[in-house]
């Protein structure tokens, strides 16, 4: 699957997690997946996109290692559930695919935000170190573009969805600093100084964006900002 695949941008995505989970066809209809299980029931197959899941797993996590003794039988209950709710759009089908391995759920990585995300960043940062930043910044930008919010919102983090969550925060806050580079790179100095500034203060800890703020600063003939900020990030670190 090609980066050009993504030039619809996020209208083209079918399945999101980078915000509040949701899903709507390629008509851009919403598909309404109310219910807390059916809801956690989906987030875990996308967590194992294209990979049978067993019923005990499933069973684990969505219980959160309490399973009623109606455990199994519920399971099929929601399986059968967002089966005919996936099935109800424009979708291909089938999306959910039943074996004697369990369930997977049937994703190309043009249908989920947080695959299209990983190979737009990649795709960026290969043209980056190719020498390419104007098209490493349309990548990136597209990439961060992607994002609605905390990823998985609205979902209970129970299991390995937890670490999942966790792993996509991680990724956007690194793809947000090679971002930064890719700005810094093209002299963007200025417009960055107001972002980088908030950045540092949310993430005050984090050696790269406080030298990419000092690096802004002093392109910008603000050295003595550039020296404080040197400054507070020594003071932190101690």
């Amino acid at each position: 699957m090609g980066i050009g695949s993504y030039a619809t941008g996020a209208d083209a995505v079918l399945f999101r997690v980078l915000g509040p989970l949701s899903v709507s066809d390629h008509d851009g209809k919403f598909i309404d997946i109310s219910r807390r299980k059916n809801r956690g029931l989906l987030a875990l197959l996308l967590l194992h996109a294209n990979v049978a899941v067993s019923q005990s797993y499933l069973v684990e996590h969505l219980w959160d290692g309490r399973p009623p003794k109606s455990a199994d039988s519920n399971l099929k209950t929601y399986i059968f559930q967002l089966r005919r709710l996936l099935s109800s759009t424009h979708l291909p089908e089938p999306r959910i695919v039943t074996s004697r391995n369990g369930y997977a759920l049937t994703v190309g990585h043009e249908d989920l935000d947080a695959a299209a995300f990983d190979l737009l960043v990649a795709e960026g940062r290969r043209r980056l170190a190719d020498g390419d930043p104007r098209q490493a910044y349309e990548l990136l930008e597209k990439a961060l573009g992607l994002w609605r919010g905390d990823p998985l919102h609205g979902i209970d983090l129970a299991g390995d969805l937890a670490p999942w969550a966790g792993r996509l925060r991680e990724e956007h806050v690194s793809a947000t600093e090679d971002f930064f580079d890719v700005k810094l790179r093209l002299g963007r100095n200025w417009e960055l100084i107001g972002r980088l500034r908030a950045w540092t203060s949310a993430h005050t800890l984090r050696e790269r964006p406080h030298g990419q703020l000092m690096l802004a600063l002093h392109r910008s003939g603000r050295q003595a900002e550039a020296l404080d900020v040197y400054r507070n990030l020594r003071h932190a670190c101690h």
